[in-house]
């Protein structure tokens, strides 16, 4: 990413602010996916980080407060990409309490069981891969995109 020093506007013309202004929406963004899965951890990594980022939006040209924002996002990426992969390994894997939420869900659609499958454990089956592999592909997508506000962040901080 161009940095001009003295407009305080990378190359493209969109200033490091309008950039913050950017990952704050799609910060909350995610925390509005959180609140639709339930999902605790997500929410309070996505509350942290706007919290982080207004503070940002509020002293613009602080260097104390860009480099903490940009610790805080890095950490917090890092902590939800180890949530994320426990969470994967517990659908994938631990049997119990996950699948008896997925034997209620295939018993009270009926189109999966027994229009589509003919055994509640193929139906129990098919919603554990269905779920497993949406949550890994979003979330996979989710961190791609921080990796890239990340950037931008330890560049709004490397241009003070």
């Amino acid at each position: 990413m161009c940095i001009d020093n003295e407009t305080m506007l990378c190359c493209q013309m969109c200033s490091l602010t309008r950039a913050v202004w950017l990952i704050a929406f799609a910060e909350i963004l995610f925390l509005a996916g959180a609140i639709m899965i339930p999902s605790w951890v997500d929410i309070s990594i996505s509350a942290c980080v706007l919290l982080s980022l207004s503070f940002i939006l509020c002293f613009p040209t602080s260097v104390f407060v860009r480099r903490f924002a940009f610790l805080l996002y890095l950490i917090l990426t890092i902590l939800a990409t180890v949530a994320v992969i426990f969470i994967a390994l517990v659908m994938g894997f631990a049997n119990g309490r996950l699948d008896k939420a997925m034997k209620d869900y295939c018993e009270r659609h009926p189109d999966l069981y027994p229009g589509r499958f003919n055994t509640v454990d193929d139906c129990v089956s098919f919603v554990r891969t269905v779920s497993l592999t949406s949550y890994v592909l979003i979330f996979a997508l989710v961190l791609i995109m921080r990796v890239c506000f990340c950037r931008i962040l330890y560049y709004g901080l490397r241009e003070q």
